[in-house]
């Protein structure tokens, strides 16, 4: 839905203005974007680590929760900066290749609900909801074509890395056997980060020499990360407990995304 309303508004305002080669500016320079889509977040893995204290000299009970989420539906917003070079002519036919340099400042959500099979299984299945919020920051490459069929739109790729910052808030970790307690109450919030990367391939369309729309494909990679929630706190009805060390696997999304963009 969002790629056909991208190319359809390209295509309306093509014609309204009665676009042609002339009114499209292969100049270099520096352009700003703005950006937003929808897509899934694929199956991820969770380990949940922590350990119950029992009374008097009754031992410890060590838990090893291990499982994963199913592939959740992720938004994606974003605005960007970049700098395009000189195209580079590659034949006498109107073939050329052109490189842009990037910043990107990306906004990703998505709410993975984990099944996880304890170790003692006697404890039996713990169910882990983490409401995930991701801000990352990555430097792009993107290389484009321009063809003889049509100076007004451009078929590009590219790539990228940086930063994610990944915060998780009010987080819920259940077990059927104890039902209304949430395992991570007393801190139920927690941050990480790691290693962003994406890969992205797409169509812009010029609809001036300033203004162009665009759409495309982007898978966006963040490494594994760890978090620390509260220990269990619910005196009287639960046995206290160490916090929680959690960690979740590589987040893998993959997405579709339309924007705006403004070439000085």
């Amino acid at each position: 839905m969002i790629t056909r309303l991208a190319l359809s508004a390209a295509t309306s305002l093509l014609l309204a203005n009665g676009s042609s080669a002339a009114d499209v500016s292969d100049s270099p320079g520096m352009y700003v974007g703005a950006f937003g889509g929808v897509g899934l977040l694929d199956e991820t893995s969770m380990r949940q680590v922590g350990t119950v204290i029992t009374p008097f000299i009754v031992p410890d009970i060590n838990v090893d929760a291990r499982g994963s989420a199913d592939s959740v539906v992720a938004p994606i917003a974003g605005l960007q900066l970049g700098y395009e070079f000189n195209q580079w002519d590659v034949s006498a036919s109107g073939w050329s290749v052109g490189m842009a340099a990037e910043i990107e400042g990306l906004y990703l959500g998505a709410k993975p609900k984990g099944v996880l099979d304890i170790d003692p299984q006697a404890l039996g299945t713990q169910y882990v909801t983490l409401p995930v919020s991701v801000g990352a920051v990555l430097v792009n490459a993107v290389f484009n074509l321009r063809t003889p069929y049509s100076e007004a739109v451009t078929p590009y790729a590219g790539i990228g890395a940086g930063y994610g910052a990944v915060f998780i808030n009010g987080s819920n970790s259940t077990n059927p056997s104890e039902p209304g307690i949430n395992h991570f109450n007393s801190e139920p919030d927690a941050s990480s980060g790691g290693l962003a990367l994406q890969a992205k391939i797409g169509i812009r369309a010029d609809v001036t020499s300033n203004w162009s729309v665009f759409t495309e494909y982007r898978h966006v990679y963040i490494a594994s990360t760890d978090y620390t929630f509260g220990q269990t706190d619910y005196p009287g009805e639960h046995l206290p407990t160490t916090k929680w060390n959690v960690d979740v696997g590589q987040q893998n999304y993959n997405l579709w995304v339309s924007g705006l963009t403004y070439h000085f």
